[in-house]
């Protein structure tokens, strides 16, 4: 019986004819060119008994294709393409030299897609310039893949003329239409993932349609495979691995329980409706959908990505890279669905900028790099990536090239083996309690570019830290160490100590720094090293406290050191601290505190200070080798040795506070003491400095010691005096020093006197005799001192 295909081809069989001889090549619905075309075609196709010739261009006995329902089908039944036949025609002059079958396969309720091309080699020589082209076992299986549903299968054919054209039967508008159905496997009742629960008659594998149809509840009793899954019912993964196969589906219109599961795609697939997973792996490219979320990790593995929608990430899961080789970051991570927790393993390398430089990337959680894994912000990243949680390194974190920063709000640790590159990034530390810097983060490669801390809280560095250019404190927050490790400037560029907050260094070692704030406080802990001979430093002014409790170490000989106005404190405790200067610097303020004493340490008389507030001892300690005069730096003390003898050392201790034995002329205040080395046969000259407002008679005492004459004040030939200095010649013994003011040679102060009983009349006599002599003897020694 014709169909109305068949009548339609005879019309244009007529008009092709009559537009023979036309110029332009017109298609006509089945008969593309006159000079050759097709004639009769068939589809073959195998439904479990063997093959099949279909009618598409013929009126035979055999069944018709184009509108015909193929039938139903499990994927495991046989519904196979094996080809076609094409019989075509030309005329003289013309050479056909191929055919092709074209098809495609699409659900009902789809749009279709484009057609696969089937070659037909075969060839028959039909004679009266007709041809056959035929392959009958091309052995295409139509149902491998399949999800359950209505399909439809549409064919069309094509042959190939020698000189390039070509003559249709049918085309993609218009093409012979089949119908089938797949059936699902689906669950007979509620039970175990198990034979007896499916329509198949088995468990399902990773080739078949999975169907939990509704009011059915099923669970994972071991790992399960599927091609597509539709839960219509419920569906309990314990926990077992569900993993549905390439180019498979999960669709959840029921009650889908992940507990502790996992679903595992062997490689590209879809997820539909709402889903709530556990932990997810990845082998290829999924689609989330627009409301999956997971709740335990994403793992993402070789061949592994988020295609097109990307999972919410629920508080405290992880999203894990596990690609191994280099992976650009993607939709799993877009800038809009920010993950919690990020881990890295299997030797991965993140590329995260992957192309986009300005979108700003957030951790939610923890930051965890594997060792052999690295992620990389990218050369250019120009925006920042934050992380709420820790930063834990076992292998590589490179931060930006570009202007993009790292935000950290919780510890920073770099383990064993792991790597920190700067690129020239800074670090913030913003977390809203205290922080931990943890792990050897100094030396060429591992060393921040700048640290600035916002926390309104503590950092504590608990091992070396290194920065390139510098560190920032804002007011409110701490920047402290614990133990004893450096903070080391280690770059010669110019950088910044700014600590607006508090800053506790155990040994803080720079090159070029700035050291500024408005209103804290930086404390050295141990040693203070200005550790490059070209250093600039510039000290903080205002109102920055800025204290040293270990050594300060200038190694300055052709750069600078700026005092800008402000105080620098050394406060050793009990202790003693060395001051070294390589060259000269001038401190505004320099203050030691109670109980501390400073070491000059150079010969050079290199330290020098607009202001001292001296509550505890400075030293300095000169060798003598001859004679001449030697400066003692900060203490202010100058001797000349005029005859050399034995002495080899001479040390000078400043107290700015009242001596023990002081008068009320001599002692108050200020006073020194030289201790010599060797003194044997020695002569010196000493100068003081001091500051008597209106001097008289001011000489250089030197104390002798309690009960025997108090101070020795020696001769006014011995002593000359200055506005500002007090020099005695002639010394040959040293002790503590101070400067009298109108004083003679020898002052004896009374320290006690007490009278005792008597036992006779002539105790109130004696009294008065003993005040009497003593009065005298006062008075004489005062009309001597006049002499003199």
């Amino acid at each position: 019986m014709k169909t109305q295909h068949q009548l339609r081809r005879i019309v244009n069989f007529v008009l092709a004819i009559t537009l023979a001889l036309s110029v332009s090549l017109t298609w006509v619905n089945r008969i593309a060119y006159a000079g050759y075309g097709i004639f009769e075609s068939y589809t073959i196709l195998d439904t479990g008994s063997g093959n099949t010739f279909y009618d598409c261009n013929a009126d035979t006995s055999n069944p018709d294709f184009d509108g015909n329902d193929l039938g139903d089908y499990k994927v495991t039944d046989t519904l196979t393409l094996n080809g076609a036949q094409v019989k075509a025609w030309e005329n003289d002059g013309d050479n056909l030299d191929s055919a092709e079958m074209f098809y495609r396969l699409y659900l009902t309720s789809e749009t279709g897609g484009s057609f696969t091309s089937v070659n037909l080699p075969d060839y028959l020589d039909l004679g009266g310039n007709d041809e056959q082209y035929e392959d009958t076992d091309a052995g295409i299986n139509l149902l491998s893949g399949l999800e359950a549903g209505d399909y439809y299968l549409e064919v069309y054919f094509r042959a190939h003329e020698d000189s390039g054209g070509y003559a249709y039967d049918g085309n993609a508008e218009d093409a012979y239409q089949a119908t089938f159905t797949v059936l699902a496997n689906t669950s007979q009742g509620s039970g175990d993932w198990d034979a007896i629960t499916w329509s198949y008659g088995h468990e399902p594998t990773s080739t078949e349609p999975v169907e939990i149809a509704s009011g059915h509840t099923v669970a994972l009793d071991g790992a399960a495979n599927a091609m597509h899954l539709v839960v219509e019912g419920t569906l309990n993964l314990g926990i077992d691995t569900l993993t549905i196969a390439d180019k498979g589906t999960l669709e959840n219109n029921g009650t889908f329980t992940a507990s502790n599961g996992t679903v595992a795609f062997a490689g590209d697939g879809t997820v539909a409706g709402t889903v709530t997973f556990n932990d997810v792996t990845l082998a290829g490219g999924v689609d989330f959908g627009a409301s999956s979320t997971i709740n335990g990790m994403l793992q993402i593995n070789s061949g592994g990505y988020v295609d097109t929608n990307a999972p919410t990430y629920a508080s405290d899961s992880i999203l894990k890279y596990n690609t191994g080789g280099t992976y650009g970051r993607s939709t799993e991570w877009s800038g809009e669905n920010n993950p919690y927790h990020v881990q890295f393993g299997n030797n991965t390398t993140l590329d995260l900028a992957n192309g986009d430089n300005s979108t700003a990337r957030t951790i939610l959680g923890d930051l965890t790099i594997a060792s052999g894994s690295t992620l990389n912000m990218g050369a250019g990243m120009n925006a920042d990536l934050t992380i709420d949680g820790e930063v834990n390194i076992y292998g590589t974190l490179a931060l930006a090239g570009g202007s993009g920063n790292l935000k950290v709000g919780g510890d920073f640790t770099k383990q064993s083996g792991g790597s920190f590159t700067n690129n020239g990034s800074y670090v913030y530390f913003n977390g809203g309690g205290s922080q931990n810097i943890t792990g050897a983060l100094s030396g060429s490669s591992n060393r921040f570019e700048r640290i600035i801390v916002t926390n309104n809280s503590t950092v504590t560095f608990n091992n070396n830290v290194g920065v390139e250019s510098g560190l920032q404190v804002d007011s409110g927050s701490t920047f402290q160490t614990s133990g004893t490790p450096n903070f080391e400037q280690e770059i010669s560029d110019a950088g910044v100590l700014d600590c607006d907050g508090t800053c506790t260094f155990d040994r803080l070692i720079i090159r070029n720094m700035d050291a500024s704030g408005s209103e804290g406080t930086i404390d050295v802990n141990e040693n203070f090293v200005i550790n490059n001979a070209t250093s600039n430093f510039t000290a903080p002014s205002g109102e920055v406290t800025f204290t040293i409790a270990g050594g300060f170490d200038s190694n300055i000989t052709s750069g600078t050191f700026d005092a800008n106005g402000g105080t620098i404190t050394f406060d050793a405790g009990t202790g003693t601290q060395d001051l070294d200067a390589a060259s000269p610097i001038a401190f505004s303020t320099l203050a030691v505190t109670s109980g501390s004493t400073l070491v000059e340490t150079q010969s050079a008389n290199n330290v020098t200070a607009t202001t001292i507030s001296n509550e505890g001892t400075i030293r300095k300690t000169q060798s003598v080798a001859g004679t001449g005069a030697i400066s003692f730096g900060l203490t202010g003390v100058e001797i000349n040795v005029t005859t050399h003898g034995g002495l080899t050392n001479l040390q000078v201790d400043l107290a700015d506070s009242d001596h023990a034995g002081k008068t009320s002329r001599i002692g108050n205040g200020k006073y020194w003491t030289i201790t010599p080395t060797g003194l044997s046969g020695d002569v010196v000259t000493v100068t003081l400095p001091h500051n008597i407002s209106s001097p008289n008679n001011v000489r250089a005492c030197r104390y002798t010691g309690t009960g025997t004459y108090g101070w020795d004040c020696g001769t006014d030939a011995a002593n000359s005096y200055d506005a500002t200095t007090v020099t005695r010649t002639g010394v040959t013994a040293f002790s503590d020093w101070a400067p009298g003011d109108n004083v003679g040679p020898t002052a004896i102060t009374i320290r006690n006197l007490t009278a005792t009983s008597a036992r006779n009349n002539w105790q109130p006599l004696a009294l008065f005799l003993s005040a009497a002599i003593i009065l005298a003897g006062t008075i004489l020694l005062s009309k001597q001192r006049h002499k003199l």
